[in-house]
């Protein structure tokens, strides 16, 4: 992993994280839920989301390209979104596309 919580090497899997509450604050299931990404390009890529337990979800992403991204996991149930999160992908002199 690169020098901060929220940076990653290109090619390095990143594992994303979505957490649903309701109003009072307690965890629930939004339905079927989907995670998005997008990346510098406005690339939008989807993630297949896996319930870890009531209300947090996790995928897994491999950046393709530097720059800053951005997620988000959404429910079916209307209005319900975890928010969104930034990573910020850095190019490693290591990366040869495909090769890492």
């Amino acid at each position: 992993m690169a020098t901060t919580v929220n940076e990653y090497f290109l090619g390095e899997t990143v594992e994303l994280t979505g957490t649903f509450k309701d109003k009072t604050g307690a965890l629930v299931d939004p339905g079927a839920v989907t995670c998005l990404v997008i990346d510098p390009g406005r690339r939008i890529w989807t993630v297949n989301a896996s319930k870890i337990s009531t209300g947090v979800y996790t995928g897994t992403f491999t950046p393709t390209r530097p720059g800053k991204h951005t997620y988000r996991f959404d429910g079916t149930t209307p209005g319900q979104t975890a928010g969104e999160q930034d990573f910020e992908v850095k190019y490693s002199r290591f990366y040869e596309r495909g090769k890492l």
